[in-house]
């Protein structure tokens, strides 16, 4: 079948988003398999496919089945950080006090943001937000991504901030930098879902959501540089 001739390399790179193989998956076997335990998804995709999947693309694609089927990702802090990490290849054991990249933290919540769209400011609960918050300032970063705008409120700069150029392109840059490594995750994001070949939908609505996302950013950045 083409659909799993398209889905097999996709299972056999590390680097594949859980999310694309979640829609993949949900294509070929429908929504039952949204059910079944960890060790039965394993035991399908040695008898369809005929491989052992790598742990961290399996935590890859369990932890999007679970922003999918529950509400943990947006309502309880520890399982919102374990799931960053797990879509992000770290693996669900890495520890919930270990500091993330402000851009994996980005792509993180976009990536689950293409799972389960979100529902305005209040998608994710106030612990949430204050842990985003808490992450761009450990790490020095003063304003707010793209992919968090959403979320957080706007930034605010004291007056010897605002009024140095210097600092005000440095901070613009660290944001840039952030913006675009996000924009990079989109577009590696759309290649892999051009690659599905679905029985029972098709990826031109999601390459279309994709194409307004990338959009977006472009437009964003652009406004950011005019300010600056």
């Amino acid at each position: 079948m083409l659909a799993r001739r398209a889905l097999l390399p996709l299972l056999k790179q590390t680097t594949t988003y859980g999310s694309v193989l979640l829609i993949g998956l949900c294509d070929l076997w429908s929504q039952e398999w949204l059910e079944f335990e960890a060790k039965t998804v394993q035991l399908e995709l040695v008898d369809d496919f005929g491989i052992d999947i790598e742990p961290e693309l399996f935590d890859r694609l369990m932890a999007a089945r679970q922003v999918l089927t529950a509400d943990q990702a947006f309502t309880e802090l520890p399982a919102f950080i374990t799931l960053c990490h797990a879509l992000l290849g770290d693996g669900v054991d890495t520890p919930v006090s270990e500091p993330m990249d402000p851009a994996d933290l980005c792509w993180a919540v976009m990536e689950m943001l293409l799972i389960w769209p979100p529902g305005g400011s209040e998608t994710f609960n106030p612990e949430i937000v204050g842990f985003m918050e808490e992450t761009l300032r450990w790490q020095g970063v003063r304003g707010v991504p793209n992919a968090l705008v959403p979320f957080l409120p706007d930034p605010t700069y004291d007056d010897a901030v605002a009024s140095d150029p210097d600092i005000t392109q440095l901070l613009f840059e660290r944001l840039s930098d952030i913006n675009s490594e996000v924009l990079a995750h989109l577009r590696a994001w759309k290649w892999q879902i051009s690659q599905l070949k679905l029985v029972n939908g098709n990826t031109e609505r999601l390459l279309e959501m994709f194409k307004g996302l990338e959009d977006s950013d472009k437009t964003q950045a652009e406004q950011a540089v005019d300010a600056a």
